[in-house]
This record gives structure tokens, C-alpha cells and sequence, in this order.
């Protein structure tokens, strides 16, 4: 019986150490990729910090392309003269204030300037 029980042992010992020899050679891959990992996450890193580092000495001035350029059309306004009617000398005076894209202050400088 004592055999017996030792044989179990014996049988289960092995076991035990086929295991631990099993968990060992997967610590070792399990490191061995995170080595490989990490060494891929640093490259990535350098990467990232070498194109910031490119774009923060790049200068922010573009050139404006004539394209993209819209020329504002302004109008010069009238003279109020006596001969033209108040009513058609304003009408005139607000479709040229539109045009311009004139505040009230300007347009008031501007109407008082007319006169």
C-alpha cells in the first residue's frame, strides 16, 4: 500500500514539475513579447516625437493662393449735390453703405461727409 501511495506521489511530482517547467516556458515567451512590444511602442514613440518636432519648426505662414482671396467691391458714395432728389441720393447712399459692409458710425461719417 505504501508503494502504491508513493507511486501516486512520485507520478504526481512529476506532474507538478511538467507543470511548473510549462508556466516557465510561457513567463518567458509572455516576456519575451512584451520586450518586443515595448520595443515596438518606444520606435512608435521616437516616430511621433521626430514628426512633432517637424511640424513645430515648419513655419504656420501659407501664402494666401488667389483663388481663396475674395476682393471686397467697394463703391465710392455719392455727392449730394441739390440737383438729385433726398430720396433717390439715399436710396443710393444705403445700397452703396450695403455694398461696402459700412457700420452705422461709418455709414453716419460717410452721409455727413456726402453732404
Amino acid at each position: 500500500m505504501k508503494t502504491h501511495v508513493d507511486g501516486c506521489i512520485g507520478k504526481i511530482e512529476e506532474e507538478v514539475q511538467c507543470v511548473k517547467l510549462k508556466i516557465e516556458k510561457v513567463e518567458s515567451e509572455v516576456q519575451r513579447k512584451i520586450e518586443e512590444s515595448n520595443c515596438e511602442v518606444q520606435e512608435k514613440i521616437g516616430n511621433l516625437e521626430r514628426r512633432i518636432s517637424e511640424l513645430e519648426e515648419r513655419p504656420n505662414y501659407f501664402p494666401a493662393s488667389p483663388e481663396f482671396i475674395s476682393s471686397r467691391l467697394t463703391v465710392k458714395p455719392l455727392t449730394f449735390d441739390g440737383q438729385t432728389s433726398w430720396t433717390v441720393f439715399k436710396t443710393q447712399f444705403d445700397v452703396v453703405s450695403s455694398t461696402n459692409g459700412w457700420t452705422d458710425f461709418v455709414k453716419a461719417s460717410q452721409l455727413v461727409a456726402s453732404l
